[in-house]
């Protein structure tokens, strides 16, 4: 691996990382439900909701800046514990919620059912942030040990290339 491979990791993750405010976007351009009770559910969840992707944001585009720039291995291995983190909050956590009322029977059936109609719009979204937060959780320990090896110092000869 390269300084090269480095930087090209460092910069595909910065702009992994700040894709996800696309998420922000698209929870203000919805429209709000005509129920009371929703709509009030709603506007709290997108401004809560974005409040956390934004600080989500800021730690993965700050700890990839500082992984290219400063070769920090801390940072890497930051970046897999905040990859791993965000896989679980957003995808692992809310699996049980599908099989409890109200959304769901206990069947697997219902909360398959449920899981598609939730996510079917934007699938293809949902399964690229799934699969590149799973790269980064596999990555970025790798970065991390040829970091703490020095193999990337500044006097090193990959440097120059």
């Amino acid at each position: 691996m390269t300084v090269r491979h480095l930087k090209l990791i460092s910069i595909l993750s910065t702009l992994f990382w700040a894709a996800l405010l696309l998420h922000v976007y698209q929870s203000f351009i919805q429209p709000l439900p005509d129920d009371d009770r929703a709509r009030q559910f709603a506007e709290r969840y997108r401004i809560t909701s974005s409040i956390q992707v934004i600080v989500i944001v800021i730690a993965g585009v700050t700890f990839s800046l500082l992984v290219w720039l400063r070769r920090a291995a801390w940072a890497a291995i930051a970046l897999t514990c905040l990859a791993v983190f965000v896989l679980w909050k957003w995808y692992l956590a809310g699996l049980p919620g599908l099989f409890r009322s109200p959304l769901g029977d206990g069947t697997l059936e219902r909360a398959t059912s449920i899981w598609w109609r939730l996510h079917e719009s934007l699938l293809v979204l949902h399964i690229a942030k799934v699969t590149l937060l799973m790269l980064s959780a596999v990555i970025w320990p790798f970065v991390y040990a040829r970091l703490a090896k020095g193999d990337f110092r500044p006097t090193d000869d990959n440097a120059r290339t």
